[in-house]
Order: structure tokens, then C-alpha cells, then sequence
């Protein structure tokens, strides 16, 4: 049987797990079984049909040996691009969960008015991050962290969470998360306090450079938050502009360091931070021109250190270190929301943004 790997390990989601290949068949095929995706499927569904770009179809497995039976004998993955077209599609009963990438935007979940009796919306607190980062090298006005205190303390993230995000969004002392590990309560949060903003300004080598805050198409609300962060900082001192480009164009600028600020999104999958601090803190991926060397340190030895609590320690130290240093900034956390049909449970959504339709039912 032809499956997936992706659903073959665990039913129709991914999850960390062996891939089975059966005795024979790995002496005809060896590790083309491998390299073709033949694996044998032990989860409680059975792959059917995979149309890309339209749905995928699995069917129940009636040997299935871990005691679930669904009430459903089909279940459909279909991948609607138009939010709209799906939220319709909800409405009319023609499917029974809308599970957008990132959640249901604020803007559309309006068009479920009306709907609380046959349909839940249900918002969890992700571990999407977005946050600024700053260019540090020599020459930039960042490299002093007075500059970075100034512009830290001259936003009110609470406000663009509450009114700009519409609510969908909280804020963060870090991009590590309660879900992640290495969050600490001890990590710097900066509140929201322009005269201390001002003060650290007036405290800096800042002489009124213009400074461009950058973002991409992408990152969700990014012209409405950047330009009332330009005002913030404004009011503060800061000579500061706008420019929205498209991902690659931004994608370069990281690249080459050639910015002096820009707001990105981050998340961490299965809760590890590695993602993030190797690649954007131990080798600067963004080529910010910072580097710490005690935390770079820290990284290094967490990375192979195999007891799962001096493990956990040195990442807390990291997390902390990292708010200090201050080179990055965490803009707002995004909450999404999905919408599901009263009845239908076994959906688990977790805050890394991955879904689990495995135990899918009707109850």
C-alpha cells in the first residue's frame, strides 16, 4: 500500500514516530521503501486518495487495533484558499470544522454572526511570535542598547494586541512561549512608558537618523502595526518610516543585514527552541551584527546536553539573556480561532500550529 509518510505514522497527522517497513517487503525494495514513501500504515484511518491542491480521503480502519471507532467511515482534508468560500461552505453543513492555517482572521469571524447554535468558535493562544529585529552592527543606531531600551519602552504593544490585532493577539516577554521549552517567568518585559523611552533616548549616540521599519505581505497585519509603531516611536523622538515588501525582497534584506528594523513571525515546533536559537542567535541569521558570547555558550552546550533538566536550565538562562540583550523584540503573540460543528470532537489544536484529526468523531 502507497501511503504518505506524513499519514501514515499516526493516522492523518504528523507526530514523531518509526516508519514501518515490513520484512519483505524492505528485502525486495531496500531503502527505495524509504525514499518512495511505502509505509505500512498502523493508525485508525487508511489513506485513499490524495488530490493536491483539493483534498485528501481516508476511510476508516476496521482493523485497527487501538479501540477507537469513529462515527465517521470517511473524512475529507479539503484545502480551500478563499476564507469565505469555506466559512460558507461551514454554514451549509457541506463540512463540520474550519481549521485555517493560523486561525480564522479576525476580519471573517463576523461572518459566523448568528451561528453559536450549530457552531463553536474555539481560540487558543498560539505559539506564533512576532518581533522585531534589530540591525546592531557597527554604524547602526542600534548597536547602542540605549536606542533599543528607548524604542522598546516607546511602544504599547497592548494596544496594537487589543485594537489593531481586534483581540487575536496577546503580547510576550519572549519568543519562547509557555509552551516551549526554556520559558521563564524571569524573562524582561518591556512595559510601555514613553517618558523612560524618551529619557533612554535623550541618554543615547542617536542624533535623529532616519530609521525604516520593514516587514513582508505576509506577516499578518504588518502595514496597520508598523505604522502605529512609527507614530509611538515618533512621539518619542525617533525619526522613523514605514516600507512593506514582499517575502523574498525582506528574505534578502535579512540576508545581508541591510535594515535597521524588521518584523517577522516565529514559531517553535514541538516545543523546542532550536529552531530559533541556533539559527537566528547562534549563527545570526539575520545578520544583526550582535553576538553574545556567554549565550552563544549556553546554546552550544544545551544542544548536546542529554540530561532533560540541565537541559531545560540552560535554555531558561538563554531565554533570559536573550530578553536582556534586547536584538530582538516580541511585537504581539497571535491567538487563532478555529470554528468546529457542535457534535463533532477529537480535534486537538496545539499551540505550534499543528492539528491532530486522528481520534475525529461524533459524539
Amino acid at each position: 500500500m502507497d501511503i504518505p509518510a506524513r499519514l501514515s505514522r499516526a493516522g492523518i497527522i504528523p507526530v514523531a514516530a518509526i516508519d514501518i517497513i515490513q520484512k519483505a517487503q524492505w528485502e525486495a525494495e531496500g531503502v527505495e521503501a524509504f525514499n518512495q514513501q511505502h509505509f505500512v500504515g498502523t493508525g485508525p484511518w487508511v489513506f485513499d486518495q490524495w488530490i493536491d491542491g483539493q483534498y485528501v480521503h481516508v476511510t476508516k480502519n476496521p482493523s485497527y487495533w487501538g479501540g477507537f471507532d469513529s462515527y465517521y467511515d470517511d473524512v475529507y482534508l479539503r484545502f480551500v484558499l478563499e476564507a469565505s468560500t469555506a466559512i460558507a461552505a461551514h454554514k451549509n453543513g457541506d463540512v463540520q470544522a474550519y481549521i485555517a492555517s493560523s486561525g480564522i482572521a479576525a476580519d471573517n469571524l463576523s461572518l459566523y454572526d448568528g451561528t453559536a447554535g450549530d457552531i463553536d468558535l474555539v481560540s487558543i493562544n498560539t505559539g506564533t511570535v512576532q518581533y522585531f529585529g534589530f540591525q546592531c552592527g557597527e554604524g547602526s543606531v542600534f548597536s547602542d542598547k540605549n536606542v533599543r531600551l528607548a524604542f522598546a519602552h516607546a511602544i504599547d504593544r497592548q494596544s496594537i494586541a487589543d485594537y489593531i490585532f481586534g483581540g487575536a493577539a496577546s503580547t510576550a516577554a519572549s519568543f519562547a512561549v509557555e509552551s516551549v521549552i526554556g520559558y521563564s517567568e524571569d524573562a524582561v518585559y518591556y512595559e510601555y512608558d514613553p517618558d523612560l523611552a524618551k529619557e533612554y533616548l535623550a541618554n543615547s549616540a542617536y542624533q535623529g537618523e532616519p530609521v525604516v521599519l520593514v516587514s513582508n505581505t505576509g506577516t499578518s497585519k504588518s502595514q496597520e502595526s508598523l505604522l502605529a509603531v512609527s507614530d509611538m516611536l515618533n512621539e518619542a523622538g525617533f525619526k522613523s518610516s514605514v516600507e512593506i515588501v514582499e517575502s523574498a525582497a525582506l528574505t534578502d534584506l535579512r540576508a545581508t543585514g541591510d535594515y535597521d528594523v524588521f518584523v517577522v513571525a516565529t514559531m517553535q515546533e514541538n516545543g523546542e527552541p532550536y529552531k530559533y536559537f541556533n539559527m537566528r542567535v547562534l549563527n545570526d541569521a539575520h545578520h544583526s551584527g550582535f553576538a553574545d558570547e556567554e549565550l552563544n555558550a549556553w546554546i552550544t552546550a544545551s544542544n548536546s546536553e542529554m540530561d532533560p533538566d540541565v537541559r531545560r536550565a540552560l535554555l531558561e538562562k538563554c531565554v533570559v539573556r536573550w530578553s536582556e540583550d534586547l536584538v530582538h523584540l516580541p511585537l504581539v503573540r497571535l491567538t487563532s480561532t478555529y470554528a468546529v460543528s457542535k457534535g463533532v470532537t477529537g480535534i486537538a489544536l496545539y499551540q505550534d500550529g499543528l492539528f491532530n484529526f486522528k481520534y475525529v468523531t461524533h459524539q
